[in-house]
């Protein structure tokens, strides 16, 4: 009995070693550019652009502002490549900042984060039929500091 155990154990084990060969080999085609293996797993990794990738509630233009995951014009990715993500000023000025232009359905909100030399801006759009996002609120447009 022992002896079919330690066989069935090596057999497995020998099994997966075939397998990882086999597995090693298969990577080991992959592209040498990190850039191209990037571009070829984002689509899959990321959720789409409409997506919502944080809710900030009760705030001064609504009780939910959703930030989508966006694309390079708007959302969290134009946020993050552009003006470098700030979580905590984006909920700062939508709980105390105010509206500083009104534009059909877009509102510019600002407020003086404690501790910044300049003002910090979010634009929002409580916008549900925009051509970015259908039928779904497009919420926070993009959000920066102002400095001049």
């Amino acid at each position: 009995m022992q002896r079919l155990v330690v066989l069935l154990a090596t057999v497995m084990v020998a099994t997966d070693l075939a397998a990882g060969v086999a597995l090693a080999s298969t990577y080991s085609q992959a592209p040498a550019s990190d850039t191209l293996t990037a571009q070829m797993v984002e689509p899959q990794l990321t959720p789409g652009k409409c997506k919502v990738y944080r809710t900030y509630y009760r705030t001064i233009v609504g009780p939910a502002a959703p930030l989508r995951w966006g694309d390079s014009k708007f959302g969290y990715r134009h946020i993050r490549n552009k003006h470098g993500f700030q979580s905590r000023r984006i909920d700062w000025v939508l709980h105390n900042g105010r509206v500083i232009q009104h534009s059909g359905k877009t509102y510019v909100l600002q407020g003086q984060y404690p501790g910044d030399r300049n003002p910090f801006r979010v634009v929002y759009a409580d916008n549900f039929h925009s051509d970015r996002c259908p039928g779904l609120l497009l919420g926070i447009i993009t959000a920066y500091h102002r400095t001049r």
